[in-house]
C-alpha cells in the first residue's frame, strides 16, 4: 500500500514539474508573439518558428520512424526464428520477443526522434537560404557551378547526408547488437554464421550506407575548394590531379561495395561482404592517402610555383571578391616633403578637425567629470560629425546610460524594475578642441543636456542602449526618476510606445512565469496600460529579429537634428564560411559585407533595417525570406544618413586580408616578396599596434570637399618606412568604397613608429616628458595620425598628462611632423606653425610655460601661490635682514626658473645656498 502511495506522489510530483516546464515554455513563446507583434515583426516571429517546427518534426517522424520500423522489423525476425527452433536448444535468446517488449521500442524511438528533431530544427537557417537562394552571377573556375551552390546548395545536401549517414550507422549498429545477443548472429567455429533473414536485414541496411556514401564522395570532391592542404586556400595541384580523381573512384567503389552487399544476402556467403569492406579499405587507405601524397612528394614539391600558379590566382581573385576588396581604387601618392603654410590654409578644414582627443583618455574625462550620479556611466566615447552652428566638424559622443550595478536599493524590486528605467542625454565635445586646462571643450553637457551649439537633446531619456540587460515594467503608478537636480529628483512616467502592454491578469501570469518574477502578479502599481521593457540591449534586440546577422563591435549613438532625440546606429553584416577558394578571418568566415545599418530608438525601441549594399546575393535571399523586415537605404531619414560611417571592425578585417592579398602577381604572392604590416605606435609607454582611425580630409585627387574617412596606413613587413595607407568613404554617394594610396617606390616615407622614435630622440620634448614623469605625472601619448594634406603627410600626435593620484587626463601639447622637421606646441597651430617656419621653436622653458603645470611641478601644494615681493618700506626689520630677505626671494626665484628648464644640479646649489642663508637668520637649533 505504501509503495502504490509512494508511486502517486512522484507521479504527481512529475506532473506538476511538466506542466510548469511546459507553462514557462508557452509563456515565453506567448510574450516573444507580443513583443514581435508591438514592433509590427510577427511575420518573422511566424516564418522562423513555423520552419523550425516543421523541420523538427518531419525530421522526428522520419527518423523516429525509420528506427522504429527497424527495431519491429528485428523484433518481428527473432519472434519468427524462436518459433522454428527448438526451444529446448537454446540457440534463440528470447528476451526480445515479449509484447512488452513493444512499448520500449516505442519509446526509444520516440526519444531519438525528439532528439533528432531537436536537432535539426536548428538548421532552419541553411534550409531558407537553400529554398530562397539568389546566384551570385559568378562560376567556380573549377567546376562552372555558380557561387550560390557552394554557399547554398551544397551546405543544404551536407545537413541531409550527415544526418541520413547517422541515422543508417546508428541504426546498423543497434540492430546488429540485438541479432547477436538473441544468437541470430553467432560464431559457429570460427565462422561468422548470420540468420537469412538477419542477414536480408543488416545486408540491406549496410547497402543503403554504402550507396549512401557514394553521395558523400560527390560532395567530398566539391568541397576540394574549401582545401587547406595548399600554399593557398582552396583547391590545389594535388587536391584536383590526386583527391578529385580519388573521390570520383571512391564513388564508383561505394556503389560497387553496396552492390556486392546486396549480393551477400542471395549468396548468403559471409566473404562477400568481407570483400565489399575490404574494396572500401584498399580505396581510402591506399589511394586516399598514398596517392595524393606521392603526387605532393614526388611532382608538386619539386615545381610548387609553376604548378601552383592558378590555384594561387584563384585564391587572390575569390578573396579579394569575398571581402569586397576587388574594387579597390589604386593611387599613385607623391608624399613630398614639399608641404607649405599656403598649402595648409587651402586645408584648413582638415587641420580643425584633427582629432586630438583618443576615445581612451576622453572617456576617462567624461567619466570623472559628467557622470554626475553614481548610477550613471559612459560605455564608449564614439567618433562622428556633425554641422554645427554652420561649420561640418568632427565630434565625439558618448551616452549616459544607468548603471544597474550602482542603482541605490537595487535590491528593492521597485527601485530596478519600476523607478530607476533609463539613462539621460549623452555629452558631446569638438575632436580638435581642448580648453586651458587641458580638458574637453564640450558642447553639450549636465542633466538635463544643455548645448552650446545649434543641437538640443529633447528627448533624452535612453531606455535601449548598451547597458541596458535587464526588463523594466513603465507607465505604472510608481513614478521613474527621470533625472536628479540639484539635491532633489525630478520624475516622469513613460509616454512612448515601447515595450509590450501588461494586459490583464493572463499576460501578467505569463510574465511572472517567463521572468521568474511573482511580483507581476501582487504589485499594485502596474496596471493594464503599464509597458514591460524587455530585450531592451540594443544588439540583443538586434540578433532577436536577426540571428542570422553578424554584429558590428560598436554601435554608437546619434542625435537626430528633426527629432532632437537619440537613435542608435548599428552595422550588420551577412556573412558565410563557404566562398569558394576565400581565405578564411574571423572564425572562419571568408565572406563577409555590410549590408545592413539598423537604427534603434533609444526612447521606443524601434528598429529600422536598411539595406545599403543591395548587390549582396546573401541579404537578397535573406529579403526573399523576410520581405518585411528590409527597407532600402534610401528610405533612411536624412537626419540620420549624415551619421553613417564605414564600420571599423570590417574595415580592420579588410586592412588585413589586404596587407597580403594586395599581392596579385601569384609569384610574388607565394614568396611573400611584398607583405605589409601594421605600424607601431606609443601609447603608456608600451608599443602596441596601430588601429584603424576616423579623420575629416579631402581625398588627393579623388574629392574636393571635406570627408568623414576611416583610415589605416601599412609599412612593409619587419620595416617601419611607411609603404601605403588605405582609406574606406562614408559618404552616400561613395559609401563603401575603398582607396589605396601607395607611397613612391624607391624613396624612404617615414612611418608612424619612426616618428615615434624621433619624438624620443628630440632632445627638448625627451626632457620635457622627463621633467613631467619626474613630477608625479603619467605622460600619455595619443594615437599617432597621419594625414594627407593633397600630395603629401602629416603626423599629429596629442600629448596628455594623467597625474597618478588624480588619474584625469588632460591634453597639454600637440607634435607635429612632416618629412625631416619635427616639433611640440601648445596646439595644433602652433605646432605645426614651427614645423614650417611661421614661427620660431619654442625654448624649454616656453614649451613648461603653463601656470597649471608650473604648480603641478614646482610645488607640493597646487593651492599655494608664489610668495609677494617684500617692500622694505613695509617691514619694521634691520636694514641687514631686509636685505637678506630680498636675497631669499630672489634665489628662489633662481631655483623655480632652474626647475622649468630641468636643471637640477643648478636647483640643488641653490637650495643649498638658501639653506646656508636660512640657518644664518635663524641660528642653529
Amino acid at each position: 500500500m505504501r509503495s502504490n502511495r509512494s508511486y502517486v506522489v512522484w507521479g504527481v510530483i512529475g506532473f506538476v514539474v511538466a506542466t510548469l516546464l511546459l507553462s514557462s515554455r508557452i509563456a515565453y513563446y506567448y510574450t516573444e508573439l507580443l513583443w514581435f507583434g508591438e514592433l509590427g515583426l510577427e511575420s518573422i516571429f511566424f516564418t522562423v518558428l513555423s520552419t523550425r517546427y516543421l523541420v523538427g518534426v518531419v525530421a522526428a517522424l522520419l527518423f523516429g520512424g525509420f528506427v522504429y520500423l527497424n527495431l519491429r522489423m528485428v523484433r518481428g525476425i527473432i519472434a519468427q526464428l524462436a518459433e522454428q527452433i527448438d526451444d529446448e536448444s537454446g540457440t534463440i535468446n528470447r528476451w526480445f520477443i515479449p509484447r512488452t517488449i513493444n512499448r520500449v521500442i516505442l519509446l526509444v524511438s520516440a526519444v531519438f526522434g525528439l532528439l533528432s528533431g531537436i536537432s535539426m530544427s536548428s538548421e532552419w537557417e541553411t534550409i531558407l537560404r537553400y529554398l530562397n537562394q539568389v546566384p551570385f552571377g559568378v562560376a567556380d573556375p573549377l567546376y562552372g557551378q555558380d557561387i550560390s551552390f557552394f554557399v547554398f546548395t551544397l551546405p543544404f545536401h551536407r545537413v541531409i547526408f550527415n544526418s541520413g549517414g547517422f541515422l543508417l550507422v546508428l541504426t546498423t549498429v543497434v540492430v546488429g547488437l540485438i541479432y547477436f545477443l538473441s544468437g541470430s548472429i553467432n560464431f559457429l567455429g570460427s565462422r561468422l554464421n548470420v540468420h537469412p533473414r538477419a542477414r536480408l536485414h543488416l545486408g540491406g541496411l549496410i547497402a543503403t550506407y554504402l550507396f549512401m556514401k557514394a553521395w558523400g564522395y560527390w560532395l567530398d570532391a566539391y568541397e576540394l575548394v574549401y582545401s587547406p592542404r595548399g600554399v593557398a586556400f582552396g583547391a590545389s595541384y594535388t587536391d584536383m590531379h590526386a583527391h578529385l580523381p580519388v573521390f570520383r573512384i571512391m564513388t564508383v567503389l561505394s556503389i560497387v561495395a553496396g552492390a556486392i552487399a546486396l549480393w551477400y544476402i542471395r549468396s548468403r556467403d559471409v566473404r562477400w561482404m568481407y570483400v565489399a569492406v575490404a574494396l572500401m579499405l584498399v580505396g581510402s587507405v591506399g589511394l586516399g592517402t598514398a596517392y595524393p601524397a606521392a603526387i605532393q612528394r614526388l611532382i608538386v614539391q619539386p615545381n610548387e610555383i609553376e604548378l601552383e600558379r592558378p590555384y594561387i590566382e584563384y585564391n587572390i581573385n575569390h578573396t579579394q571578391m569575398a571581402y569586397g576588396l576587388d574594387d579597390v581604387t589604386q593611387i599613385p601618392f607623391a608624399a613630398t616633403d614639399t608641404l607649405d603654410w599656403e598649402t595648409l590654409e587651402r586645408n584648413i578644414e582638415t587641420i580643425e578637425n584633427v582629432r586630438l582627443w583618443d576615445w581612451e583618455p576622453l572617456l576617462e574625462s567624461y567619466r570623472q567629470l559628467h557622470t554626475l550620479r553614481a548610477y550613471y556611466a559612459f560605455t564608449d566615447a564614439d567618433v562622428d560629425r556633425y554641422t554645427l552652428n554652420g561649420r561640418y566638424q568632427q565630434v565625439l559622443i558618448a551616452a549616459r546610460e544607468l548603471n544597474y550595478a550602482q542603482v541605490p536599493g537595487a535590491e528593492t524590486w521597485v527601485n530596478r524594475r519600476l523607478q530607476y528605467t533609463h539613462g539621460h542625454g549623452l555629452v558631446m565635445s569638438p575632436a580638435a578642441e581642448f580648453t586651458e586646462e587641458g580638458l574637453p571643450r564640450m558642447y553639450i553637457e549636465d542633466i538635463p543636456p544643455q548645448s552650446t551649439v545649434d543641437l538640443e537633446v529633447k528627448n533624452p531619456a535612453i531606455y535601449y542602449g548598451e547597458m541596458t540587460d535587464d526588463y523594466v515594467i513603465t507607465n505604472t503608478r510608481e513614478p521613474e526618476l527621470h533625472h536628479p537636480e540639484g539635491d532633489t529628483n525630478v520624475y516622469k512616467h513613460y509616454a512612448g510606445t515601447g515595450g509590450v502592454a501588461a494586459g490583464g491578469i493572463g499576460r501578467r501570469a505569463a510574465f511572472s512565469l517567463r521572468f521568474g518574477d511573482y511580483n507581476f502578479l501582487l504589485s499594485g502599481s502596474i496596471h493594464p496600460e503599464s509597458r514591460v521593457m524587455y530585450h531592451r540591449h540594443i544588439q540583443e534586440r538586434v540578433r532577436q529579429v536577426a540571428p542570422f546577422l553578424l554584429l558590428d563591435g560598436d554601435p554608437y549613438p546619434v542625435v537626430s537634428k528633426d527629432e532632437n532625440q537619440i537613435f542608435w546606429i548599428q552595422d550588420a553584416y551577412t556573412h558565410s564560411d563557404r566562398y569558394p577558394y576565400s581565405e578564411p578571418y574571423y572564425r572562419g568566415a571568408n565572406y563577409i559585407r555590410n549590408s545592413v545599418k539598423i537604427v534603434i530608438d533609444a526612447y521606443s525601441g524601434d528598429m529600422d533595417f536598411y539595406v545599403f549594399d543591395p548587390d549582396d546575393p546573401m541579404i537578397q535571399t535573406y529579403g526573399n525570406i523576410f520581405p518585411a523586415l528590409f527597407s532600402p537605404m534610401e528610405e533612411m531619414p536624412s537626419s540620420l544618413m549624415e551619421h553613417v560611417r564605414y564600420p571599423m571592425d570590417l574595415f580592420e578585417m579588410q586592412s588585413e586580408i589586404y596587407r597580403t592579398y594586395h599581392m596579385e602577381n601569384p609569384v610574388v604572392f607565394y614568396n611573400k616578396e611584398d607583405l605589409w604590416a601594421f605600424p607601431e605606435e606609443q601609447f603608456r609607454g608600451q608599443s602596441r599596434r596601430m588601429e584603424p582611425y576616423y579623420i575629416m580630409a579631402n581625398l588627393p585627387k579623388i574629392g574636393d570637399d571635406l570627408e568623414f574617412l576611416t583610415m589605416m596606413p601599412f609599412t612593409p613587413e619587419n620595416r617601419d618606412v611607411l609603404v601605403s595607407w588605405m582609406a574606406g568613404r562614408a559618404t552616400p554617394e561613395n559609401y563603401g568604397e575603398l582607396v589605396v594610396y601607395q607611397m613612391p617606390r624607391g624613396r624612404t616615407v617615414f612611418g608612424p613608429s619612426q616618428i615615434e622614435a624621433r619624438i624620443d630622440q628630440h632632445e627638448d620634448i625627451s626632457q620635457l616628458f622627463t621633467l613631467w614623469g619626474q613630477s608625479g605625472s603619467d605622460v600619455i601619448r595619443g594615437n599617432m595620425l597621419v594625414l594627407p594634406i593633397e600630395e603629401s603627410l602629416l603626423y599629429i600626435e596629442p600629448i596628455y598628462l594623467e597625474a597618478v593620484d588624480r588619474g584625469l587626463p588632460e591634453l597639454r601639447r600637440v607634435v607635429a611632423a612632416h618629412g625631416d622637421r619635427l616639433a611640440m606646441g601648445r596646439s595644433v597651430i602652433e605646432a605645426m606653425e614651427i614645423v614650417f617656419g611661421v614661427r620660431d621653436p619654442l625654448d624649454p622653458e616656453e614649451l613648461l610655460e603653463d601656470e597649471d603645470l608650473e604648480d603641478e611641478l614646482v610645488t607640493e601644494d597646487p593651492d599655494v601661490d608664489d610668495p609677494p615681493e617684500p617692500d622694505p618700506d613695509d617691514i619694521d626689520l634691520p636694514e641687514e635682514d631686509v636685505e637678506q630677505i630680498g636675497l631669499i626671494y630672489d634665489l628662489f626665484q633662481e631655483a623655480q626658473e632652474a626647475a622649468r628648464r630641468g636643471d637640477w644640479a643648478q636647483y640643488g646649489e641653490i637650495i643649498d645656498e638658501l639653506e646656508d642663508i636660512l640657518e644664518g637668520l635663524t641660528g642653529p637649533q
